[in-house]
């Protein structure tokens, strides 16, 4: 079990010590000190002590550890994003605009969101990792970017001890970078707000990439529905089969790093 550091307890941040840092290279890994934030707002975020930490160029921050290597076993100090939340900020009867929190994992809200009927995640479905990393390198997956989705990016500036929120437009996307991952070691992100609609795309279901038309057709031999009508949630899970076939299972990599903690 990991010992948690013996202090009065401060709403929104704990310390951790001897903290086990899952990556999906299974390769093991340990920090010897962490903050954990249960809570992202500039209140908390501003407590001289958890700022100090943050501001500190030594301090790693440390998501779903997707692809991440570990060149030794352990590293002084990091920084975990515990604030997993979902909600919905505005919706009409064509579009939802939702709010996730930095230390929800990707996949998990894809589903969640595709479980609704809305789309504009579902080809992003079984990609490792966290909301708070997708924006860094814009993640995308069979013709989808993430900045296409994004409306802002709200974000702890480490340097300048300030939160901040970026537009789309100034977030420097482009092919797997942003302005996030060229300024590495300053942007903490906390929040992504993103736009989904529930009114089926033109085009609906795109294929037009390798092994999905094969997927497809075994979809409709299962089905025997019609392929414009498959909903968000069944093109996630096609996605999701034709990327285990392709790709290791990065959920084992984790698993087995907590099995040693």
């Amino acid at each position: 079990m990991n010992a948690v550091e013996a202090r009065e307890p401060v709403a929104g941040w704990r310390w951790e010590r001897d903290k086990p840092l899952e990556n999906t290279l299974r390769l093991p890994a340990r920090a010897d000190r962490a903050l954990i934030l249960e809570r992202l707002d500039a209140e908390t975020l501003s407590e001289p002590e958890v700022a100090d930490w943050l501001a500190d160029p030594a301090t790693r921050v440390f998501g779903g550890g997707s692809n991440v290597v570990f060149v030794e076993p352990r590293i002084a100090r990091s920084v975990h994003l515990a604030a997993a939340r979902w909600w919905i900020e505005a919706s009409t009867p064509a579009q939802v605009d939702l709010i996730a929190e930095g230390g929800l994992e990707l996949d998990r809200l894809v589903r969640e969101t595709a479980t609704r009927g809305w789309f504009g995640l579902e080809a992003l479905a079984e990609i490792p990792g966290t909301v708070a990393a997708a924006p860094m390198q814009n993640v995308g997956a069979y013709g989808v970017e993430l900045d296409e989705r994004v409306r802002w990016v709200e974000v702890w500036d480490r340097r300048e001890r300030d939160l901040r929120r970026f537009e789309r437009d100034a977030c420097g996307f482009g092919y797997r970078t942003s302005r996030f991952k060229s300024e590495p070691g300053r942007w903490l992100i906390l929040r992504v707000g993103l736009r989904l609609t529930t009114v089926v795309p033109s085009g609906w279901p795109p294929v037009d990439y390798p092994g999905l038309g094969e997927a497809l057709r075994h979809w409709q031999d299962e089905t025997g529905a019609d392929p414009s009508g498959m909903s968000p949630l069944a093109y996630a899970d096609m996605i999701t089969r034709v990327r285990r076939a392709k790709l290791p299972d990065w959920r084992a990599g984790r698993a087995s790093i907590r099995a040693r903690a």
